[in-house]
């Protein structure tokens, strides 16, 4: 018997320029459409997922590393 899957949504998010989510007294409502999307993921999903699959650029090193 043939297995299906529906694929899940892709998300793809930005960090922003710094730590918004701390300063969104300062950010004259520049981030309330991502804020409210972000909100709005359960929804969109429907369903909790059982596995996020996070790929980032940054990493972590002992030294620094030009």
């Amino acid at each position: 018997m043939p297995v299906t899957t529906e694929p899940l949504p892709t998300y793809f998010i930005s960090h922003g320029g710094g730590p918004w989510p701390y300063m969104m007294a300062q950010s004259n409502g520049m981030y309330d459409r991502l804020a409210q999307s972000l909100r709005d993921m359960p929804r969109q999903l429907g369903a909790q997922p059982k596995a996020v699959l996070v790929i980032s650029a940054h990493w972590e090193e002992r030294e620094f590393t030009p």
